[in-house]
């Protein structure tokens, strides 16, 4: 039987994005109507507790934040923003923050544009998508290893792996 997991307030609509591994968390974008003009944010709502409360996962009004996706190990989420740390509106671009949040810990990824990430189920590499300009879009490749608390991020790697086997 169906059951209702959030009750968006009136001017909000609540559309679910990604489960955790063990299907413990749900992340979902809060989004401020009417869409198009006000703001996207990331929240998420834990499964397993009794009073079942969203969280606010990364939520700024000036900005807006979706495409949210938990890691394989359930340990990071990426997703796509256009707050680039300035006041200035930017491009959206993809960003890794560990789950649950830790203050001051988000790791940019690609800041001249991407959306829609997607890890693969190993958890050493996630996918976007880039447009590179109209009717061009592209998806590019990243390589991670997350040994906590850390996270590093390897950008072209495969570029760099065929430049590497032609050259022997």
């Amino acid at each position: 039987m169906p059951e209702r997991l959030t009750s968006a307030e009136e001017g909000i609509a609540h559309y679910p994005e990604s489960w955790s591994p063990k299907e413990d968390v749900l992340s979902f974008a809060s989004v401020r109507l009417p869409v198009g003009g006000v703001s996207w944010g990331l929240w998420t709502l834990r499964m397993d507790s009794s009073d079942r409360k969203p969280a606010v996962f990364y939520d700024v009004p000036t900005s807006n934040e979706f495409g949210s996706v938990f890691s394989p190990d359930g340990k990071w989420i990426a997703y796509a923003s256009n707050n680039n740390g300035t006041n200035e509106s930017a491009q959206f671009g993809i960003y890794v923050q560990p789950y649950p949040p830790t203050p001051g810990v988000k790791y940019e990824i690609s800041r001249n544009g991407g959306a829609w990430p997607v890890w693969a189920p190993a958890a050493g590499e996630f996918f976007y998508r880039l447009n590179a300009g109209e009717g061009n879009a592209r998806i590019k490749s990243v390589a991670v290893a997350a040994p906590r608390p850390h996270i590093d991020i390897v950008l072209n790697w495969f570029e760099e792996l065929k430049t590497r086997v032609t050259a022997h």
